[in-house]
């Protein structure tokens, strides 16, 4: 790898720990099993994915083969053995104050030597050169090297049309993952978003984000919504500290035990909350989007 070595630990650090206990498994089968710990190491002084509390190793299913790190799975006795409370005790105690990362979302990242490319069937197009490339049996890697990140990828990316095993096109690609692409494209890396509306720019329109997740604190304060509490509405403020309410629908004495005359709410959310944007007037430069 080329990384810099500034941007590399010496030796691969825990950064995920997830000790998985049987006996509070609400699954039955899973109760019988044994105990399991699961860590992530990581060379990486810094990681995009990782800032986000996620890993591309974090997902139970189908997850990449990040370069920088690896995934170290210690198999523990089972809930009927005498050392199961002992062992469980341990490698709690083991991961002390690591996170457990969650998965990664569907965007473009740039991890170290590599961009990270997770859209679906973008790995199966031969012309560009993934990591490995994926087909109907084979997952592949949603991986790239950076050297390879030029406007012909990017080209191929978009003209590329998959088929599925019978021949017909998989037209979720262009209709879905495409446009996905296109908008992470213009918010992760606006460098190559210019060559590409210069070469395309019919791709030059001006984005509509109604519908996406975003971190609340990074929205445009202050502005104002609706929910529904047992089928009535309740409307909400952020004023870029503190969500408020003064709705009475977002009340219930079967909690609150007397009827109110008025009525507040006034919290201040965790740092990694999140909304579905309904106005595009929420949104600016500093919009930091999850999906």
């Amino acid at each position: 790898m080329s990384t810099e070595n500034d941007e590399l630990v010496q030796n691969p650090v825990v950064v995920s720990h997830h000790v998985f206990k049987p006996d509070e498994s609400i699954f039955q089968d899973l109760r019988k099993g044994r105990a399991k710990c699961t860590s992530i190491h990581c060379s990486l002084r810094e990681c995009p994915l990782r800032a986000l509390g996620t890993c591309m190793f974090a997902p139970i299913l189908g997850w990449d083969r990040c370069p920088y790190g690896k995934v170290v799975v210690q198999d523990g006795p089972t809930k009927r053995s005498g050392q199961y409370r002992k062992w469980i005790k341990n490698r709690v105690a083991e991961g002390d104050g690591v996170p457990k990362l969650g998965s990664p979302g569907k965007k473009i990242y740039f991890v170290g030597d590599y961009v990270y490319l997770p859209y679906a069937h973008m790995n199966m197009n031969e012309n560009v050169p993934f990591l490995q490339h994926g087909s109907i049996f084979v997952l592949g890697t949603s991986l790239l090297s950076r050297s390879a990140w030029t406007l012909d990828t990017v080209l191929n990316i978009i003209d590329f049309r998959p088929h599925a095993l019978m021949g017909g096109e998989i037209t979720d690609y262009r209709k879905c993952e495409l446009p996905k692409f296109l908008q992470h494209l213009r918010e992760v890396d606006y460098e190559m978003w210019g060559k590409l509306v210069a070469a395309r720019p019919k791709f030059d329109v001006v984005p509509d984000h109604v519908g996406r997740r975003a971190l609340l604190r990074t929205l445009v304060a202050p502005f104002e919504w609706s929910t529904m509490h047992n089928k009535y509405p309740v409307s909400w403020r952020w004023d870029g500290r503190q969500l408020v309410t003064t709705d009475k629908n977002a009340y219930d004495t079967t909690w609150g035990g007397v009827p109110l005359k008025s009525f507040e709410i006034c919290g201040e959310p965790e740092e990694n909350a999140s909304i579905v944007i309904r106005d595009n007037n929420w949104v600016d430069e500093n919009t930091i989007f999850l999906d």
